[in-house]
């Protein structure tokens, strides 16, 4: 499964919402590999992912830089991170884009799942 999120603002020294949030991929309900691929129209915008399962949050990657291309990303030039999820019955993907600027910038990402 395949999820994109392209064109996402983030207004200057911001935060951004789960850029998942309205995503029906977004819930694994069986063991899966993500990959995570971002491209960012500038310098300045960070990532973070997180897993939500039943026994709590996971921080998998906390405010990385990505890449500031400014293009929709290149697989697999563009790959931020590679993880394991969904051991458990419901793992939520979320992922939090920062915007460390006095800019707004955008960023487009993609996730791919891939059960295992």
């Amino acid at each position: 499964m395949r999820l994109t999120d392209a064109a996402r603002s983030v207004a200057a020294n911001a935060k951004s919402a789960n850029i998942l949030a309205d995503k029906a991929g977004r819930i694994l309900t069986v063991p899966s590999a993500v990959r995570v691929y971002a491209a960012a129209s500038a310098a300045g915008m960070r990532m973070s992912i997180l897993v939500s399962s039943p026994g709590g949050v996971e921080t998998v990657l906390d405010d990385q830089e990505i890449s500031r291309a400014n293009r929709f990303p290149i697989i697999p030039d563009d790959l931020v991170h590679e993880f394991g999820a969904g051991a458990g019955s419901y793992d939520e993907l979320m992922i939090f884009l920062r915007n460390t600027t006095a800019g707004a910038l955008t960023a487009d990402t993609v996730v791919d799942i891939t059960p295992v």
